[in-house]
């Protein structure tokens, strides 16, 4: 509501002002109020003209005294008041009155400008609070009449008392260096005689011998390029710095913990790519610093770990877990595999969010190698136990079965659960029992043990074991003993029939020999009797042809008899030998005295014998074998030539890196080797029909050979020839 004499001209200043705005009497009655106000104050219009000014304002605040007497002598007058609302809430306020006299109907007003200071004085006391905290002070310096103005908190940062009074001379004599206070003298000079503004950090000491870090700022303001006042702040840095230089120190440590450290250790961005890296993990993963800074971690990360990786690293970002560790495998620069145990963690800013990773990376490689050779031997050593055919066991030092393999249970007859934590003594034949404990005691004391024993079954059968015990040793210390036992209850009854048989095989072969003795001896004087009786014959008083056959041909089969009971005893006596005497022979020699047996024949048929005993012209060995090899591949390639054509006999001597070798090779007639292999080397087997052939040269010669450590081989060639090559053990 406007009142009915209230000028236009004031009535459109009012309720266009920004502030609050009241017009009231001299005496103060309320007459008209703008929406500001009405706001401000929490009246209504209505309400706003049954007030007067001792209902809105504080009337103990002295400020209002003066502001009312001011404006009565200067007719306007502006100060701090206490406003009062209607709900009895009191602010700070700026109020500016003026009286304003209407020369119209000679009346006089009072127009009061009221500006609310609550915000303004809570963000100064914010300031204050805030320069506290931050431990920042104020100073400035007049000048006109050269003084200096310290604030509270710049006194509190000097530690000076109450009564101190600055000046230039003191404030520069807290800075303990003369190049500081000359520097300090510098700056300031050049603010006061050029406006230019200084910010330094510098250390001074208090009044009471505190050394402080601070920081000192400071401004000019100037008019017509002439300073008139300085100002600025005045600030304890003292724990900044020695945050700064513990960061610095923590930093240093880390950087040295960081390249020195014997474990890998890098930093990853957040798009993985590596920021840092140490020097152990270059020799982790063989590649040196530059080429890993241009690789992301996934280049040499093994692919079936990706998707792993993967996880944990949504795990990092979406915040569920700050960090991680498991083991993972990475890709050598040399294609080779690389196993680690990595523990990563993260770096976030203050906002929280993931800036970089920081990850540790221990080669455990070698490790994982033992675990894998571990894993491996007992997987061997469990096969060993399940898969082998044999009863496997393990027992305690006090003789208790502690694991099996179901071998045992089928050896003894009885269940698992029958036989695990039970000692072997009742399944002992008592009177094996000292042997088998002894020799248990034996295996304790660390001696593996194989000894044979008899084994009672869960159903009384008595069988024949051999037992190997071996001690199970753990960091030094015996624990216990691993056991196979093997079934030899049918070998054991073979073993029985076989004794018997070679006993029944060597009354045999005694009676053999005997017999052989016997017909030999008995065979010999009327052989010998009637090889005499056809020397004594005379030929030409033998008239009839007929009977002249018939003498021929007794004194040839005479002959032939005489041949063949040589040749047995001669295999008798090589069988019965057991040393025969060796020495250093000539292969010439010895050859020359079996080619004169031949030569008659040799001469007659047109046969060439070729020697070349060159590259090994002698041998250890008996002169009586040797001999007997020679005459009887000489009387073999002579009876069983090629008809249609020349006979050729090639002798020679090698020497190889075991044996020396003798070669007998002939264009003969061969032997089919397919047909007569099996039994090449048999007595009494023939190959050819021969007259002469009996069967018993080669198994002469074999036999010759075997006794003194050699062999004989043959390469045959039906009508192309034979060639026999004679191993002799090289000495």
């Amino acid at each position: 509501m406007i009142a009915s004499n209230t000028p236009n001209k004031l009535h459109a200043i009012i309720d266009a002002s920004q502030s609050a705005c009241l017009m009231l009497t001299p005496e103060g009655m309320i007459l008209e109020s703008n929406q500001v106000a009405r706001e401000m104050f929490g009246y209504t219009e209505t309400e706003f003209l049954h007030l007067t000014r001792n209902d809105i304002v504080d009337l103990t605040n002295n400020g209002l005294l003066t502001l009312i007497k001011n404006r009565e002598e200067q007719k306007k007058a502006s100060g701090e008041i206490i406003g009062v609302r209607k709900n009895g809430e009191k602010f700070p306020a700026i109020l500016t009155s003026v009286l304003y006299h209407e020369n119209e109907f000679g009346k006089e007003y009072v127009i009061k400008m009221i500006t609310d200071l609550s915000e303004t004085k809570k963000n100064e006391r914010l300031l204050l609070e805030t320069n506290r905290v931050a431990n920042v002070g104020g100073w400035e310096y007049n000048i006109l009449n050269d003084s200096l103005l310290w604030t509270d908190i710049t006194r509190e940062i000097h530690e000076v008392p109450d009564d101190f009074i600055p000046d230039l001379h003191k404030a520069i004599a807290f800075y303990d260096d003369p190049e500081t206070r000359d520097q300090i003298r510098k700056e300031f000079k050049l603010l006061l005689e050029d406006g230019i503004p200084f910010d330094f950090k510098m250390i001074i000491t208090t009044a009471k011998g505190v050394r402080k870090h601070i920081r000192a700022i400071g401004k000019a303001e100037r008019i017509n390029g002439i300073t008139i006042r300085a100002y600025g702040t005045f600030q304890d840095i003292s724990t900044e710095v020695k945050l700064r230089e513990k960061l610095a120190q923590s930093e240093a440590l880390f950087r040295g913990a960081f390249e020195h450290s014997a474990i890998g250790m890098s930093i990853i961005a957040d798009d993985d790519s590596i920021l840092q890296v140490n020097d152990a993990l270059c020799t982790i993963l063989g590649f040196s610093k530059e080429e890993l800074l241009k690789l992301h971690f996934a280049d040499f990360t093994h692919p079936d770990e990706l998707e792993t990786d993967k996880r944990y690293k949504n795990l990092l970002i979406n915040n569920k877990v700050d960090s991680f560790k498991r083991e993972k495998r990475f890709i050598h620069k040399n294609g080779l595999l690389v196993w680690a145990y990595i523990a990563v963690s993260t770096i976030r800013n203050e906002s929280g969010s993931l800036v970089y990773y920081f990850v540790q990376i221990e080669d455990i490689t070698k490790n994982k190698q033992v675990e894998f050779e571990l894993a491996k031997s007992e997987e061997e050593l469990r096969s060993l136990f399940d898969h082998n055919p044999d009863a496997v066991y393990a027992i305690n030092t006090d003789g208790f079965i502690i694991s099996m393999n179901t071998q045992l249970s089928k050896l003894l007859e009885c269940s698992e659960r029958e036989l695990i934590n039970k000692t072997f003594i009742p399944f002992c034949l008592p009177e094996d029992l000292p042997k088998v404990i002894s020799h248990f005691e034996k295996v304790k004391n660390g001696v593996a043990q194989t000894y044979e024993a008899t084994a009672i079954t869960a159903k009384g059968t008595l069988k024949n074991v051999i037992i190997c015990n071996i001690p199970i040793i753990v960091d030094g210390i015996i624990t216990g003993a691993y056991g196979i036992a093997k079934d030899i209850t049918e070998m054991k009854k073979g073993e029985q029939e076989r004794i018997a048989l070679i006993q029944d095989l060597t009354e045999s072969n005694k009676d053999l020999k005997q017999f052989s003795y016997i017909t030999s001896h008995n065979l010999r004087a009327p052989v010998t009797n009637l090889l005499a009786l056809s020397q004594l014959i005379n030929w030409d008083i033998i008239a009839d042809d007929s009977n002249k056959m018939i003498f021929k041909s007794i004194e040839k089969s005479t002959q032939q008899l005489n041949n063949t009971i040589n040749d047995l005893i001669n295999i008798m006596v090589l069988k019965e030998k057991r040393q025969i005497p060796a020495r250093l022979i000539s292969f010439d020699k010895v050859f020359q005295k079996s080619l004169h047996l031949f030569e008659a024949i040799i001469e007659k048929e047109g046969i060439e014998v070729q020697t070349n005993f060159l590259q090994a012209p002698e041998v250890i060995f008996n002169e009586i074998y040797l001999e007997s090899i020679f005459t009887n591949l000489l009387s073999n390639a002579i009876k069983f030539r090629n008809p249609n054509k020349k006979l050729l006999i090639q002798w020679s001597s090698t020497i190889s890196a075991k044996h020396i070798i003798l070669e007998c090779k002939d264009n003969g007639l061969g032997i089919d080797l397919i047909l007569h292999k099996n039994r090449l080397f048999k007595l009494f087997q023939t190959f050819h029909h021969h007259k002469e052939s009996k069967g018993v040269g080669l198994y002469l010669i074999q036999s010759q050979l075997h006794a003194m450590g050699g062999d004989i081989q043959v390469e045959n060639e039906p009508n192309k020839g034979s060639t026999f090559s004679i191993y002799f053990k090289k000495i």
